[in-house]
């Protein structure tokens, strides 16, 4: 069953810079995430998965979309 766990370290949103996280795991703690649990910005609910390299986690955040205004 997966659960939601608030975390501070994985790094800042790329959207908004807020550097707290809630995950969405199933076997994952505060201390320990897994490979594709879900992110999502506390701030302003951008969303992306952690990422696991040489046992290190860390946030790739979905792409966001840039609307571009032309003069």
């Amino acid at each position: 069953m997966k659960r939601k766990v608030k975390i501070n370290w994985l790094g800042r949103c790329v959207v908004c810079g807020c550097e707290n996280s809630v995950v969405e795991t199933e076997f994952g703690s505060e201390d320990l995430l897994f490979e594709k649990d879900k992110i999502t910005c506390a701030g302003c609910a951008h969303q992306g998965l952690v990422v696991v390299e040489n046992d290190v986690a860390y946030a790739i955040w979905n792409t966001s979309e840039i609307s571009v205004k032309s003069q």
